[in-house]
């Protein structure tokens, strides 16, 4: 992608996961397939992070529910369908922020090992994305 990154953690996040869908997308099959440690390929790197982005956008969605929402997996899916993963679940997250009342950045979410932060989830989607982004 073009263009400078924005500063706004939600526009960056949007940014990131679309420049991180793209370069997937482009990708050949046996670029997809090949190792990018420490995961065991750029596929499987992706699945994750989608996984990680649905995770982020079912909390967020539940809001400050008293009990975690249904965590749903990430079908392992045709090879290239693993850009179409990520900007899927990442549109999801960007809207499911959106959504949300101004300053709700430091409310607790669920996530599949207990309440955090949502800043903080958001920082760390942020740098996995930047680091894939920067490596795919």
């Amino acid at each position: 992608m073009i263009g400078n990154h924005p500063a706004e953690p939600a526009d960056r996040l949007d940014w990131e996961i679309r420049a991180v869908a793209e370069r997937l997308r482009a990708l050949s099959a046996a670029r997809l397939r090949a190792p990018l440690p420490p995961y065991p390929s750029r596929e499987q790197a992706g699945r994750m992070l989608a996984q990680r982005l649905a995770d982020a956008a079912a909390a967020v969605s539940a809001g400050g529910s008293d009990a975690p929402p249904v965590w749903r997996e990430m079908p392992e899916i045709e090879v290239f369908a693993v850009g179409e993963q990520v900007a899927v679940a990442g549109y999801d997250l960007v809207h499911a922020l959106a959504d949300r009342p101004a300053g709700a950045q430091m409310t607790m979410i669920w996530t599949r090992s207990g309440r955090r932060a949502l800043a903080g989830v958001i920082e760390e989607l942020l740098a996995t994305l930047r680091e894939l982004r920067l490596t795919l």
